[in-house]
């Protein structure tokens, strides 16, 4: 008499094979992440880095402070050290600024 094991089902086998690829990815994307090497935006906050490029206009940014969102604070950080304070001001409006609206109106205008 031959012994026969039971089939897995295809549906079974099927979520099976999507979780091993889901496993496999993720796997993929934090050996990825984890590669060592440095992004650009330690070179670019220094201080002590001249400006990358001449431009013959001035750039004005107003951004939030770093309560409201830290990213575009950075951003408009990497701006003047890119360009030099020369041709860059940024200047940051503040918190509650619907309330503080003559405020904001300062800021742009000066």
């Amino acid at each position: 008499m031959s012994r026969t094991q039971p089939r897995m089902p295809r549906r079974r086998l099927l979520a099976t094979v999507s979780a091993l690829a889901g496993a496999a990815s993720i796997l993929m994307l934090i050996l990825a992440g984890c590669s060592g090497k440095a992004d650009g935006t330690a070179k670019a906050q220094s201080a002590s880095i001249p400006p990358e490029v001449k431009i013959p206009f001035k750039i004005g940014i107003m951004v939030g402070t770093v309560s409201q969102g830290e990213d575009e604070f950075r951003a408009g950080q990497m701006v003047v050290a890119k360009y030099g304070q020369d041709h860059v001001k940024m200047v940051t409006y503040p918190d509650n600024f619907m309330q503080e609206q003559e405020t904001v109106i300062s800021q742009l205008v000066g």
